[in-house]
């Protein structure tokens, strides 16, 4: 009997994010650096405890070795201003939405949190959202405590 329920208790635990989402909205409170994607986009996100959301938008640009507060496209610098949101997490799916719309603008689903060389990393896929096309894009946050993008890795690369 004792072996059963320590069995049953250690299967639940590795099932938690399952689980009403409580481990993982644990997990995502602060700040996460997003490794930069190939386009340069290094967006920071700060996730609250009260379900808020503020996105800093950041591109590293590798000529000139530059950070542009702000998406960068085409010669063109736009959403340089942290954007408010708010979330919420149904299962492992977090859901992002902006101005209290209904239909939420990105859906992530939340790959978990690992430790590597002394960091703490996010992994997350995105669902549905802007970014979504023919391939399913991947996102890799780093935990920090400064609103500050990851460019210098980028521009190593």
């Amino acid at each position: 009997m004792k072996k059963r329920l320590t069995v049953g208790v250690l299967a639940l635990s590795f099932c938690g994010y399952g689980l009403a989402g409580t481990n993982i909205k644990n997990d995502i409170i602060g700040i996460w650096a997003m490794t930069p994607l190939e386009t340069g986009r290094a967006n920071v996100v700060e996730f609250k405890e009260n379900n808020v959301t503020y996105l800093y938008p950041f591109t590293c640009l590798r000529n000139g070795k530059k950070v542009i507060s702000g998406t960068y496209y085409n010669g063109v610098t736009y959403d340089n201003e942290m954007e408010r949101s708010t979330y919420s997490i149904s299962n492992d799916v977090i859901s992002i939405t902006f101005n209290g719309e209904k239909k939420p603008y990105i859906l992530l689903r939340f790959k978990g949190v690992e430790k590597q060389r002394g960091k703490t990393i996010l992994k997350l896929s995105e669902v549905y959202g802007p970014i979504i096309g023919s391939t399913k894009t991947e996102f890799s946050y780093t935990k920090t405590d400064k609103i500050q993008p990851l460019c210098a890795q980028f521009f190593d690369n």
